[in-house]
């Protein structure tokens, strides 16, 4: 009886012990996570506005936290006032390619103009004008010259790097919907000039009109309406002509009198 009781008792603690156990490793794993375990980190705020002709965002190629008051001012320039010497040296690198945009950036900082030699990536959404065009390339021009930029185009940016800003010029072929809709000669695509102008967008002429080629066109409306005319016609003229006949026969027969049988 004393050998039960003992064996019951050190069952009992033993139940106890695993039921204490139990419960504290149930608190660990259900108790409230600290701030640093689950939380996600900060977002780094590397993104540079811009403001003025098209929408231009740009972050340093490093990743590194911008400045809040920094601003980009994208301006666009007259393409008739590049250079004769940059247009040469862009078509001699890109052939036929049309120049449909020169602009200028400059970084800001709380509104004043200020220098940086930083790595920057620059994004332009695809709008205005840059929509229009495809196979895009980007040059630097300089007083020295003109240099390609390494530029990456998908479906709703451009995207390059630079290290400075300064004054930039974006060369491309025309889409196919957009070329619809402007004039050009026969089935030849836009190809540089040898003017001043060389290289950029010939402006849309009047297409003129060929009176020729016009008078010889009937339309299906005229087509239908001279055809019941004549139809008209026909039938008052093949009456009139079935009413002179008949006239002219019953006439004959008046003059021979009636038909005697065995005359």
């Amino acid at each position: 009886m004393k050998t039960f009781r003992k064996s019951l008792f050190v069952l009992l603690i033993i139940l106890v012990f695993n039921l204490a156990v139990g419960t504290i490793y149930v608190c660990a794993e259900t108790a409230v996570p600290t701030e640093n375990s689950n939380a996600s980190p900060t977002p780094v705020l590397n993104i540079i506005n811009s403001f003025g002709d098209f929408a231009l965002t740009a972050n340093y190629s490093d990743n590194r936290v911008a400045n809040e008051n920094l601003a980009i001012s994208a301006t666009n320039k007259n393409i008739n006032e590049l250079s004769v010497k940059a247009i040469q040296a862009i078509r001699a690198q890109e052939g036929d390619k049309d120049i449909f945009a020169y602009f200028s950036l400059v970084l800001r900082m709380n509104g004043r103009e200020i220098d940086s030699k930083d790595s920057m990536d620059i994004k332009i959404e695809k709008k205005s004008i840059f929509e229009k065009y495809q196979n895009i390339t980007i040059f630097k021009v300089t007083e020295e010259g003109v240099y390609k930029i390494a530029t990456d185009s998908d479906t709703d940016m451009i995207i390059f790097n630079i290290t400075e800003m300064g004054e930039y010029v974006a060369t491309g072929v025309l889409n196919p919907d957009a070329s619809e809709q402007t004039e050009k000669p026969g089935n030849s695509s836009p190809t540089l000039q040898n003017s001043e102008n060389t290289g950029i967008i010939p402006t849309s002429k009047p297409i003129s009109s060929n009176k020729n080629n016009n008078e010889s066109v009937i339309t299906p409306g005229a087509f239908i309406f001279w055809l019941l005319t004549a139809l008209v016609i026909g039938l008052w003229v093949g009456i009139l002509v079935g009413y002179v006949l008949w006239g002219r026969y019953k006439t004959k027969k008046m003059q021979r009198g009636p038909y005697v049988i065995g005359e």
